[in-house]
């Protein structure tokens, strides 16, 4: 692999769910390929600089990534401020696990299309974003790997569900992450339609979205999907 590898990046519209156009981020490493890709599932603080920058840090490490505006239809379309739509979002309880699935499932089937792409996609989370990849790894059968970074409401109490998050949702967590207690309790269970086995790699002294940075940094380039 070339280290410091050029790049291209732009935003492409794609179909979202229910045929809603949305847009995507998108960044390409340079060179003929062909390269495994990445989709990724923003937080709940949106479409924010972290993940754009963290898109652009997967193609650098030789990855063809996207990652699609979640919460575009909830106001101010592309040029909404992240911040402000993010806020709505959570005031409003967030978004639907079905738009979401919808959503990603478009920014998937762009990735197939990729010519330069080797065959392999995975999609990549935190925050409610790792939530997200868990539960459409389960509900769709096009990805061939998942990382959770700690979504939180991964494991959920039938009090926590509701119409727009019917499914509680492997999971990479600090082991000061609210929550986490919930995976020690739960050694396994049907989530969206798969026997979930939860696998323990908490990290110590580490919190909520523990392993953003430094996953990608030191992990990325080193095994490929």
């Amino acid at each position: 692999m070339s280290f410091y590898r050029g790049m291209t990046c732009e935003n492409v519209t794609l179909k979202g769910d229910k045929g809603t156009p949305i847009t995507a981020y998108v960044a390409k490493p340079a060179g003929a390929g062909p390269f495994p890709g990445v989709v990724l599932i923003h937080h709940l603080p949106g479409w924010s600089e972290l993940y754009i920058e963290t898109t652009r840090r997967f193609a650098h490490h030789g990855y063809i990534a996207i990652c699609a505006h979640l919460y575009e239809r909830e106001g101010g379309g592309s040029d909404g401020n992240p911040d402000d739509v993010a806020a709505k979002v959570r005031a409003d309880g967030g978004i639907a696990d079905s738009q979401m699935v919808g959503d990603t499932a478009a920014a998937v089937q762009w990735m197939r299309a990729q010519p330069n792409l080797n065959g392999k996609v995975g999609v990549f989370g935190s925050c409610s974003g790792g939530r997200h990849a868990f539960i459409y790894a389960c509900q769709k059968k096009d990805v061939d790997a998942c990382i959770d970074l700690w979504g939180g409401r991964v494991v959920m109490g039938k009090d926590e569900l509701n119409a727009k998050t019917p499914l509680p949702g492997r999971a990479v967590h600090g082991r000061l992450e609210q929550g986490a207690r919930l995976l020690r309790q739960a050694p396994g269970q049907e989530v969206g339609g798969c026997h979930v086995h939860v696998d323990h790699r908490d990290r110590p002294r580490r919190g909520h979205g523990q392993a953003r940075r430094r996953l990608v940094s030191a992990h990325a380039g080193r095994g490929r999907l």
